[in-house]
């Protein structure tokens, strides 16, 4: 058996694209099992689309301050400190909450309800979203990103370094789940291939009416 391939994934909850990509690759992830490994990292758009300077981050805000942004990913640490199967399972109730029902991911009941779906301890998940040193973990993440390219979500880095950003919307059906995975594996590999992009032809309608 061929060793594991390990790929970051860059993600905020806010984005649908982040939202049905995530949905593409726990499809992925069910189909190939052990051969791929997601290791998500935090990509907050707040701070991609931040009017308020170059020294103002959403990691370095005091606790006084209200961030989802920040609210959100803390929590998906805080979740991550229970096991992998509990940020997995968490991870993908937030997005749905998000997503599906309509809920701000980042409010505290938002949160708790996630977290409860997940089957998590919620007295440590609520004690763990506290902690500033998940907040600066944030950051860290963020700055990795952008140190690789990334620059929106979801971003996927490869083992050899490429980021791809992969837009789709919705998700990939059941039948070309491991179709768009060959795909994009095989643009990661190919460095000659700085972008592919689709255009959006202009809609005909029938008899001139609009």
């Amino acid at each position: 058996m061929s060793a594991s391939l390990t790929v970051e994934v860059y993600y905020d909850y806010l984005c649908p694209f982040a939202y049905q990509g995530t949905v593409w690759l726990n499809d992925v992830k069910e189909k190939l099992g052990d051969q791929v490994n997601f290791v998500w990292k935090a990509f907050p758009l707040e701070q991609v689309n931040s009017s308020h300077g170059p020294e103002w981050t959403v990691w370095g805000q005091p606790a006084t301050v209200q961030s989802f942004s920040r609210n959100q990913f803390a929590a998906a640490y805080a979740a991550e400190k229970q096991g992998p199967e509990a940020f997995n399972a968490f991870h993908t109730a937030l997005f749905g909450l998000h997503h599906q029902d309509g809920k701000i991911p980042g409010k505290l009941e938002t949160l708790i309800e996630a977290a409860t779906a997940a089957g998590l301890d919620i007295d440590a998940f609520k004690r763990d979203i506290a902690d500033p040193e998940l907040w600066a973990r944030i950051g860290q993440e963020y700055n990795e990103g952008k140190a690789k390219g990334v620059f929106g979500t979801p971003t996927l880095v490869f083992p050899n370094g490429t980021p791809l950003y992969v837009k789709m919307r919705p998700a990939a059906p059941d039948e070309d789940t491991l179709k768009v995975w060959d795909q994009v594996v095989a643009m990661s590999e190919q460095s000659y291939l700085a972008e592919l992009k689709k255009g959006n032809p202009p809609i005909h309608h029938q008899d001139g009416k609009h």
